[in-house]
């Protein structure tokens, strides 16, 4: 899932894969397919939050890592 924030940012959320899925490619497929849609559609920044177990997906396809967040609840 997607969300446009502001005319030339998206916002990448809930991608995930099941486990028997995983480490095939198909997490950077669908995180490839949103950022050329949002591109498609004047997106020149993409951000996400991610998990320890999907930041090494994101960092392949170009994503660097800006700050962490520590959450409650």
């Amino acid at each position: 899932m997607s969300t446009q924030t502001a005319p030339d940012v998206v916002g990448l959320y809930a991608i995930a894969t099941r486990p028997e899925h995983r480490r095939q490619g198909h997490g950077a497929a669908v995180t490839r397919a949103l950022m050329a849609a949002a591109r498609e559609q004047g997106a020149s920044v993409a951000y996400l939050q991610a998990s320890p177990q999907g930041a090494p997906v994101y960092s392949r396809i170009g994503f660097t890592h800006d700050s962490t967040r520590t959450y409650m609840f």
